[in-house]
């Protein structure tokens, strides 16, 4: 049986800062409780930062991750329109 659940997506601008926002990053997704939730993000490029400061590798990973009440799905279901989005900043 096919879910076309997404596992991984490469996309490029993933974050609003540079110089996250531009390189390519590599998402991989999990499943928790039958939601998708992102598992780690995988820069594919150096992240170059001002004063010299290079990073040749950087992963963002997400342990423990669990559901609440109220989550809100990041990930659009196959019946939906939503769009795939970051949480806004307070």
């Amino acid at each position: 049986m096919y879910t076309y659940q997404i596992v991984q997506l490469e996309t490029k601008g993933n974050f609003t800062d540079a110089p996250m926002s531009n390189v390519a990053w590599l998402v991989t997704f999990q499943s928790v409780d039958g939601t998708s939730y992102i598992k780690d993000e995988t820069a594919l490029e150096p992240l170059v930062f001002r004063h010299d400061r290079t990073f040749l590798t950087a992963t963002i990973s997400f342990d423990n991750i669990s559901a609440t009440d109220n989550a809100t799905a990041i990930l659009p279901t196959m019946d939906s329109h939503a769009a795939l989005r970051e949480p806004r900043r307070n």
